[in-house]
């Protein structure tokens, strides 16, 4: 079996058919993947057996996909960003399709991907790109085969062309409000992170070997500011705060998307840290229910 590099290995989000079109799918510029399958087999032993029975089926097999990406404006050939996709589109009862190299993941026959995210966070930092991570889970994952790299001409004719420097988002150009707040820190934000996550149960059904569904249980939302001193020290009830940060071009004129976390939130968590040589820093967490 050859080896596969990274140059061999796009990622995408795509149509069930595993299409990298305009209309079926965008391609993902990641930095870097992770697949992890898991087949439940749990511990099996019977009172009176002197040896253990081995292991036996305690669930259906799933797979978790996480990825890292740089924030951009329209990567894809259709004008939509995929940070915006993936932040409105699939933190509710929307799923999608991935593909990696030649694999199909989430792909259920019926149209509609079921690789749901679990999870999505975009870390802002000054001159560096702002950065997503995901996390998703497929109900249904290719099994029994090997995953193998792509010939596609994605890589030349989508990842290569694209224009790195103007085209992805960069903290030093970011506008955020709520900074005056005694309640958060000093105006001096070194790095904010947003997070969304969502808790979902699969469902079987008798006579299916892959999940038939995906519930949306509830979602919350948390924004951690790293700065040089915490504001206001909290207590057992937390303190009410709004916040946001609107990501902007580098001409400061066009926006791709405002994070926010509304009044509702709540700071949840204060963490001071200081060494030798050095001065106070301060992260304050604020964590928002959505559903």
């Amino acid at each position: 079996m050859p080896t596969i590099t990274y140059q061999n290995l796009p990622v995408g989000m795509v149509d069930q058919y595993g299409n990298f079109s305009s209309s079926s799918g965008v391609a993902i510029p990641a930095t870097n993947l992770s697949i992890q399958y898991q087949n439940k087999l749990e511990e099996s032993r019977l009172l009176g057996a002197i040896q253990p029975n081995g292991l036996r089926i305690g669930g259906g097999i799933g797979a978790n996909i996480s990825m890292t990406f740089p924030v951009d404006f329209a990567f894809n050939d259709t004008g939509s960003s995929n940070a915006r996709f993936l932040l409105t589109s699939l933190t509710g009862d929307e799923g999608c399709s991935i593909i990696v190299g030649e694999s199909l993941f989430g792909d259920n026959g019926g149209g509609l991907g079921d690789c749901y995210l679990n999870s999505a966070s975009v870390t802002v930092q000054p001159f560096t790109p702002a950065m997503l991570t995901a996390d998703f889970t497929c109900l249904h994952m290719p099994t029994g085969e090997k995953l193998t790299g792509s010939k596609n001409s994605l890589a030349n004719n989508n990842l290569i062309a694209y224009n790195f420097t103007s085209g992805l988002i960069h903290g030093h150009n970011a506008i955020v409000n709520g900074a005056s707040s005694d309640n958060l820190s000093d105006p001096s934000k070194q790095q904010i992170t947003y997070k969304v996550s969502c808790v979902r149960t699969p469902v079987y059904e008798i006579g299916q070997q892959f999940a038939s569904k995906m519930f949306l249980n509830h979602v919350t939302k948390e924004m951690s500011i790293k700065s040089t001193n915490v504001g206001n020290l909290i207590n057992q009830y937390g303190t009410g705060e709004a916040f946001s940060i609107n990501l902007m071009s580098d001409d400061k004129v066009s926006s791709l998307m405002t994070l926010s976390i509304s009044s509702a939130a709540k700071i949840i968590d204060q963490k001071l840290t200081i060494s030798d040589g050095g001065i106070l820093d301060g992260e304050v967490t604020l964590k928002e229910v959505i559903r």
